[in-house]
Parts: structure tokens; sequence; C-alpha cells
């Protein structure tokens, strides 16, 4: 553990926080954890989309109480189904769970990823064709506002976890869901067995291309790619690489993952407007040379209830302030309305806050109560609000 900290002194007001499913995995993970610190919770989400998944989250919170791990169960419900549904409850998932280990205290939440799971990750991003970046793959380490996502079993095989539990005579849930092969993922670790070794090598090498990228992705950003004041950026007539570019979409679009930057090649060779992913590259026009990248109005969220602490299309939170009403509004797209001085294209991806038809606020105006939220900061340029 020591090479992914440093880890917040061992207090009982700031725990470690353990992401706990009830499969072997996490819960070895929380068994190795309580032997390593005191101060420990252990967060079990009943994700509701199986007959039993509440008497299974219950026995895992047992489970984890019998070691010495305090538990705390979390439950995800109104999620509906439908396409992607591993992915959709998979991100549900974590958002609850960072909420209820942000508002326990925990500066750390471990994550029981393990390598198989690495391999499983690089093989659909190779699929994918995301690059060196996305066959990077997960961090052991990933920086969030408020708390670090740490994931201690990256290089260790699932089966030295399973061992390590049966010799300490510790029992696990084994969810059925993942062997349904109508899921991406369980398709991929069926049929991927045996290439562990040729992937990892892949995914080793690609994280040392990454830093290198990293690296030229300051560089160009620091040249010419400037980012303004409501989650837009202006980009030089050219130098712009997939890579970067694939980086500023996310921003753009609070998207959770990025857009394939072999889709991108095109436009970095010869630039020209486009949608994708969320986004849209139009000329600068007035606003300078070069590019704008926005979000695309056709893709942005509609309306919901405008209260305190609601993000709006993965990019804007509403807040107190100014002593604005908010009972009865809605956060909604400006749609044109208000915001003047922003692109034309960027207002449309603007938020507003509006009752019964009546635009009250705009994003930027004297009340402040639309902040933009950056949930991906996927660029050092990235880094600006209202």
């Amino acid at each position: 553990m020591a090479g992914l900290g440093p880890f917040v002194p061992e207090q009982p007001g700031l725990p470690v926080g353990v992401a706990v499913s009830g499969g072997a995995d996490s819960v070895c993970l929380a068994l190795l954890t309580r032997r390593w610190r005191r101060a420990v919770i252990g967060f079990v989400v009943d994700h509701g989309l199986r007959a039993g998944a509440r008497g299974e989250a219950e026995l895992t919170c047992a489970r984890l109480e019998a070691m010495g791990v305090e538990a705390r169960l979390l439950s995800l419900r109104g999620l509906p189904v439908g396409s992607r549904l591993q992915e959709r409850a998979r991100q549900a998932r974590y958002e609850v769970l960072e909420r209820a280990a942000v508002a326990a205290g925990c500066v750390d939440l471990l994550v029981g990823h393990h390598e198989r799971d690495q391999v499983e990750t690089g093989l659909i991003r190779e699929r994918a064709g995301t690059g060196a970046r996305g066959l990077a793959c997960m961090a052991s380490v990933r920086e969030d506002a408020g708390l670090r996502i740490v994931r201690p079993l990256l290089g260790v095989a699932p089966e030295r976890l399973r061992a390590r539990l049966r010799a300490e005579g510790v029992e696990w849930v084994d969810d059925p869901s993942n062997e349904n092969r109508r899921f991406e993922r369980v398709r991929f670790r069926q049929d991927a067995r045996g290439e562990d070794e040729a992937v990892l090598t892949r995914v080793r090498g690609a994280g040392v291309a990454r830093v290198r990228s990293d690296r030229e992705e300051a560089r160009v950003l620091a040249a010419g790619v400037s980012g303004q004041p409501g989650g837009w950026f202006l980009l030089p007539e050219a130098g712009v690489g997939a890579g970067v570019l694939a980086g500023l979409i996310q921003c753009v679009t609070g998207a959770s993952y990025r857009v394939a930057e072999a889709r991108l090649e095109a436009f970095c060779r010869a630039p020209h407007a486009m949608t994708i992913g969320g986004a849209c590259l139009v000329r600068a026009g007035r606003f300078g040379a070069g590019w704008i990248l926005a979000r695309e109005s056709a893709a942005v969220q509609g309306a919901v209830a405008a209260e305190v602490g609601t993000v709006w299309d993965g990019r804007f939170v509403v807040r107190a302030s100014g002593g604005l009403d908010l009972r009865g509004a809605v956060i909604a797209p400006l749609a044109g309305a208000g915001a003047e001085g922003f692109p034309a294209v960027v207002r449309k991806g603007l938020p507003g806050v509006w009752r019964n038809g009546v635009l009250l606020a705009a994003f930027g105006d004297e009340y402040d109560c639309l902040a933009l939220f950056l949930r991906h900061a996927g660029s050092s340029a990235s880094r600006w609000g209202n």
C-alpha cells in the first residue's frame, strides 16, 4: 500500500472506505484492509436488479461485521431495464458509493479490481480503438474532487484472492450475471482465457506511451488551446492531436469515457465542422481563428427539478446563491435565450433556471446559481468555471 499513498493518518474520523460487492475480490480486499487499518467502512450497494439482491447485500454486511469492518448498506433504485444495463448500473453504483464515502469522511475509497479485470478492460478498449491512453486501462490511483479511488489489487490474480478467503474460512457471493454472455464484459472474459500475459504486456506498453502522450498534451494545450467560462474550448487552426481532442471532448460533454481516438483522426488531418460524442466542432468566426469545441445542443439533457445540488447534463450543478427562489423551478437548456456574449453554438447548450416558461436565471448572470461541474477533468485546460 505504501506505493499507492500517501494515506491519511490512522484516526477514527478519517476512515478508509472499501467498495464491497459481496464477491470474492472485494470481500478479500475488505479483509486485507482491516488487517492494515482499524478505521474501515465497507460500503455495500443493493442494486435491486435481481431477485435476492437485497438478501445478498445484507449477508455481505454481516460478513463484514464479523471480520471487524463497519458495514453500510446503500440502495440503488429506479434504474430502468434496457440496453447497456451493466454499464449504467456500474456508473450509478459508483455515484452512490462516492457520495456515501465522502459523507462518511473517507479520503480514500478502495476498489477490488484485479489483474483479470485489467485484461478484460484492455481487450474491450483495444477493440474500440481507444489508442494508448485508453489501452493503458485502469490506473492504480484516480483523483476525484474530495476522494481518491484506489485499486490495490490490479497486479493480483483473482485465484490468489479466492485462495486467501478459503484459507481464512471466509465466504462470498457469486453473482450469476458474471456468467451471462448477454453482457459484453462477460463475453470478453470467457473468450480471452489464456491471453492474460499478452494483453498485460500491451497494457503496460500503453501505460508508458500514455506518459509520453500526457507530456505532449500539456505542450499542445499550452501552445494554443483555450478553455472558456461555460465549459467550451477555442482550438487553434491545426496541431491538436486525437488524444488531446478526445480528452477535451470528454470535458465538454461530461461523458464517462473518451471518444475513440480513431474516430478523431480525420478531423486532426483535415479540420472540418462535425459532431461527435455529444460535442460539436464549428468555425470560431468572430471569436478568433480556429475552432470552437462545445456541447452538441441536440444531446443536452432536458428539464429537471432545480434543487440545490442537482447536476444537469453531467456538466453543471445548481447551488444556492443570490437569493433566487427555486421552488417549482426547473433547470433546462437556454436554447439561445440569455447568456449574451457566448457563441450561439455554446448558448444552446448552457443551462437556465425556468419557472412556468419564464427564465429566472441563466448561467453566468447575477444570481450565480449555476456552476460549471467538472466531473471529468481530462486535461489541464479544463480548470475553468463561471
